[in-house]
């Protein structure tokens, strides 16, 4: 199958051919993503039902292990701890290397303490819609496969720290589903976007039918 002609940046300016989906301040990303989130279709349903399995298989360590439940609380609270020291860094870098692996050359990870949230940035790189949800998603399934695939080989304690972990990961990839869900909206059009670091702006465009 062929692939789109990628527009450039230039071309994506001309309203004749490209409507603009949404462009956002790049410290904006957390209620623009929100807006997105919270619209009950297709890729938000089946997001809120990964959450609740998350959810289900820390219930279930907690409720038959055999720990004190105290004990299982910690690892669980420990487990919650780690997205935020841990997983976000390997999260955000799961993305460079798919932007990367798209073929962006500058790309970066930028960290925003006071909202407690990062973003990695292609700068002025257009990428088609179809890769965005690829990037978007990478984290999404590389890391919590990673910690699932841990879950059989460790303890009931250790199964219930990297149960705490998957349940505040996959909240903190939000964002990604969000955006995804951005795009998926005009999944009848060709899309694309890309990030402007010099305006700390993103945008999201979509193909004008003739």
């Amino acid at each position: 199958m062929n692939q789109p002609a990628k527009p450039t940046i230039t071309n994506l300016q001309n309203r004749q051919a490209y409507g603009i989906i949404e462009s956002f301040s790049h410290d904006e990303v957390i209620p623009v993503t929100r807006k997105y989130l919270f619209r009950a279709n297709a890729p938000n349903l089946l997001y809120l039902l990964v959450n609740l399995c998350a959810f289900a298989f820390a219930a279930r360590l907690i409720f038959y292990g055999e720990s004190l439940l105290g004990d299982k609380l910690s690892y669980l609270g420990v487990g919650f701890l780690s997205t935020f020291l841990v997983l976000v860094p390997v999260h955000e870098y799961v993305h460079f290397f798919a932007y990367r692996f798209c073929g962006a050359k500058n790309v970066r990870v930028e960290y925003r303490w006071r909202q407690m949230s990062a973003l990695c940035i292609a700068d002025d790189f257009i990428v088609s819609g179809k890769n965005f949800v690829f990037v978007a998603l990478a984290p999404f399934v590389v890391v919590n496969s990673i910690i699932l695939l841990a879950c059989l080989y460790g303890s009931d304690n250790v199964r219930i720290f990297l149960s705490g972990a998957l349940i505040s990961h996959v909240a903190a990839c939000s964002g990604d589903v969000g955006l995804v869900n951005l795009v998926w909206l005009s999944r009848r059009f060709q899309t694309w976007t890309y990030d402007d670091s010099s305006n700390q702006t993103s945008y999201f465009f979509r193909e004008i039918a003739n």
